[in-house]
């Protein structure tokens, strides 16, 4: 791929005004050809905008926060600060707090082979950014590699922090179905309960759900669907009698899921919400007291 297509395609890829326009001002330094700095000043400006990708998306307290975190591995000495390294930023900004294995084998993942890449896709634009006898001047030829294979990993990294959202997505999808039954069965639903003492529930549809937001704990999803009930008024000796009834209705429902990290299977039903619309239901209605 050429770097003008694959420029186009980061350009694509960059969240917000302020990246895209970097980004853009990082490429023009390639047109002028007959400058000795062209490679040195295009990978200077191109480290600011993947430190400032880095800076947005992968807070320090968050990452150390993930039980992927090992101070061990992930940290590095920054004047008397122990501070999380390029890695595990590069990282967090992939997968955030999911679980290394849940990565691997539920979503068939392999992030250590594109933080490599980048690293030293990185390590490049640094050279390059400290200007020596050995970086200043380099001929046409060789330049254009270099920035092909750096430009082609930052490409590579940015498609996958989409496709990853994508495969979470399809790999929560059963679990989204277990946790909205449970939620709705086990949770207060005191709309219905305003409603008549007794309800049962019958059916639940869920009608779709996406991932609102993910960080170092959560995975939290939002879905929306319907909700089919059965009303009873009276008690069942009144029901027996033709003293009570039973009326079926439908509603919509939001459901909010706090997916552990840690652990994608699970989730905190602490976190977690189900709350139910019966607004139709009092359409109409009035309080003949408050008359």
């Amino acid at each position: 791929m050429s770097i003008d297509d694959l420029s186009k395609q980061v350009s694509s890829l960059l969240e917000g005004d302020f990246l895209k326009r970097l980004f853009a001002a990082s490429i023009d330094n390639l047109k002028d050809r007959s400058n000795p700095l062209r490679i040195n000043n295009f990978s200077f400006s191109l480290r600011s905008v993947i430190d400032n990708i880095l800076k947005a998306s992968s807070p320090s307290e968050e990452i150390q926060l993930c039980s992927w975190f090992d101070p061990e591995i992930h940290t590095f000495k920054q004047s008397d600060k122990t501070v999380p390294n390029r890695e595990s930023q590069l990282k967090y900004a992939i997968q955030f707090g999911v679980d290394d294995d849940f990565v691997m084998n539920d979503l068939n993942v392999d992030v250590s082979k594109h933080i490599k890449e980048l690293k030293k896709a990185y390590e490049r634009l640094n050279a390059y950014t400290h200007i020596t006898e050995k970086t200043f001047g380099t001929d046409e030829i060789k330049a254009n590699s270099i920035i092909q294979n750096i430009l082609q990993s930052l490409h590579d990294f940015l498609s996958l922090i989409q496709s990853f959202k994508a495969e979470l997505f399809k790999a929560l999808e059963e679990k989204v179905y277990n946790a909205v039954d449970f939620q709705a069965m086990y949770e207060t639903l005191l709309p219905l309960d305003e409603i008549a003492s007794h309800h049962s529930i019958e059916e639940i549809y869920l009608d779709n759900y996406k991932i609102k937001s993910i960080d170092s704990v959560f995975i939290r999803v939002e879905s929306k669907g319907k909700i089919s009930v059965v009303h009873q008024f009276g008690s069942n000796s009144d029901l027996k009698n033709d003293d009570g009834a039973e009326v079926d209705q439908e509603y919509p429902f939001d459901c909010n899921i706090a997916f552990y990290c840690s652990d994608p299977t699970d989730w905190d039903a602490e976190e977690s919400n189900f709350s139910v619309d019966t607004s139709k239901w009092w359409d109409g209605y009035y309080d003949e007291t408050e008359l």
